[in-house]
Formats: C-alpha cells, structure tokens, sequence
C-alpha cells in the first residue's frame, strides 16, 4: 500500500517546480531507498532535468552488486546524462552488466564516438580488446558480453558512426 502510493508521489511531482534543495533532498531519498520502483522514478526525475550531478550516485547503485540485474532503468536514466567523459563507465557498463544495460551502453558509446579525439579512441579500444581477452565464451554470442565488445571494437575500428556523407 506505501509503497503504491509513494510511487504515485514521484510518477506525478511536477519536476519543473523543484529547488536545488529539493533535489538534493531526492539524491539522499535515491542513496538510501531500498525500493526498486521507487528509486527508478527518481533516476527518471534526475534524467529529466538533466542533473549531472547524480551520475556518480548512479554509478554507484549500477555498480553495486547487490544490483545486478535491476539496473535497467538506471542505466536508462544515466546515459542521456554521459558524455565522453564518462566514456570509460559506459564500457564498464557495457562489460559488466546484462544485456538490457548492454545495449543501453553499446547505443551511447556509439553516439559519443564522433566527439572522442584519437587518444580517447585509442584507450576505448585498448580498453575493449581487454575486455575481450577476459570473456568467457557464452552460448548464446547475439546477445553476449562478447559479441556487444567486438562489435564496438568493429564500429569504431572502422569508423563506422561517422556520417555517410563525410
């Protein structure tokens, strides 16, 4: 019963009404809650109003083990926050989690690669071909850890998110 009508509460906050201190308010409601529902509609709220300073408290609850495989809305709401300056915690997104979140990081790694400089792709590859040599070979590859890292080494080896036209 709380539980529902909490939801309520964030599903219809009129997130444009908020102060600085009411979001503050909503990290420490985001650190602390043990409710899955509950911290993924504050996560929605974050993403939003675009507040970048929730990133690290993303990444932290996507990195926490105890997460695993709850992720998907978090990492939802995280990667329209990232730039390439997070590229790093998309590939550990990428490589460390399941495949819904998989696919969120593959999508936004592809996105940020025209605005990584040759040094930055050349650490991303470093970085993926890593990765590579530490998977374990799963049987279904579509849909791997595996096939999503090799297909971000091809994309970018290759150049291919840059524009046809270019």
């Amino acid at each position: 019963m709380l539980e529902t009508e909490l939801v309520k509460v964030f599903e219809n906050l009129n997130k444009e009404n908020l102060s600085e201190e009411d979001i503050e308010e909503l990290i420490i409601i985001f650190n602390n809650i043990k409710n899955d529902r509950i911290r993924n509609h504050i996560s929605f709220i974050f993403s939003d109003l675009n507040y970048s300073n929730a990133i690290p408290h993303l990444l932290k609850k996507i990195f926490d083990l105890r997460m695993f495989e709850k992720n998907g809305s978090l990492v939802y709401s995280l990667m329209p926050l990232l730039n390439n300056n997070f590229i790093f915690d998309i590939i550990e997104i990428l490589i460390t989690q399941d495949y819904e979140c998989r696919v969120l990081a593959f999508r936004r790694l592809i996105e940020l690669c025209p605005t990584l400089d040759k040094e930055q792709e050349k650490e991303v590859l470093k970085k993926l071909n890593k990765a590579k040599e530490n998977i374990i070979i799963e049987n279904e590859y579509e849909e791997s850890t595996l096939h999503y890292i090799e297909e971000s080494i091809k994309i970018i080896s290759e150049g291919k998110y840059l524009n046809e036209e270019e």
